[in-house]
């Protein structure tokens, strides 16, 4: 969010909050230490011998948790559901219109990038490191939504129309091999498909 500081839209709110209570005889704000100078610069003084007191109760902390759970969970069906629809689109059933491979990876991509802001071609082009740092920063990628991601990938690699095979089988085998490091069992089909690329990769 850091494009959007420095450009006078924090000023703004505080500026149309006070203007909403300005017949009120005080306006307490409770402001981190980082922030204080911002405030000040927005006319706010530091009370002398004032400290901001919380009283937070665990009922209210459990239910903050239970909403990021709920919130965590419904991004890993959410991204499960929107790879497994695209493998569906892409290879799995005959009422798919005959459009060519090209298009419908293309179509995935921008499914991809509208349903879950993520960027199918950005991924493929960043190295090892930086894509599973990427791949990562998305809340819904479990091991089981990485590995249908690689699932995908490798799908579209093996397809004979594919025009850049290697480098989809190569972040394919990347993603099977980051599913490796996470999971903490071992996975007789994910080593299957591991084999299956690199033999295809040789």
């Amino acid at each position: 969010m850091s494009e959007y500081q420095h450009i006078g839209i924090g000023q703004k709110l505080v500026k149309m909050v006070s203007e909403n209570y300005k017949d009120y005889l005080r306006i307490v704000l409770i402001a981190y230490d980082k922030e204080i100078g911002f405030y000040k610069h927005c006319g706010f003084e530091v009370g002398e011998e004032k400290t901001p007191m919380f009283n937070i109760t665990l009922d209210l902390i459990n239910r903050i948790v239970m909403q990021q759970r709920d919130y965590l969970l419904r991004e890993i069906e959410k991204i499960g559901e929107i790879i497994n629809a695209l493998l569906q689109k892409l290879f799995g059933g005959e009422g798919n219109l005959p459009i060519t491979l090209e298009k419908q990876v293309e179509d995935a991509k921008g499914m991809l990038l509208n349903e879950m802001n993520f960027d199918f071609d950005k991924f493929l082009s960043l190295g090892i490191e930086d894509s599973n740092k990427y791949i990562c920063s998305f809340e819904g990628f479990n091991i089981e939504n990485i590995e249908l991601l690689a699932e995908l990938t490798s799908e579209i690699g093996f397809n004979d129309k594919c025009n850049n095979s290697k480098k989809y089988l190569e972040k394919a085998l990347q993603l099977y091999e980051l599913c490796n490091s996470k999971s903490k069992t071992y996975s007789l089909e994910r080593e299957t498909n591991i084999n299956a690329i690199k033999d295809a990769l040789l």
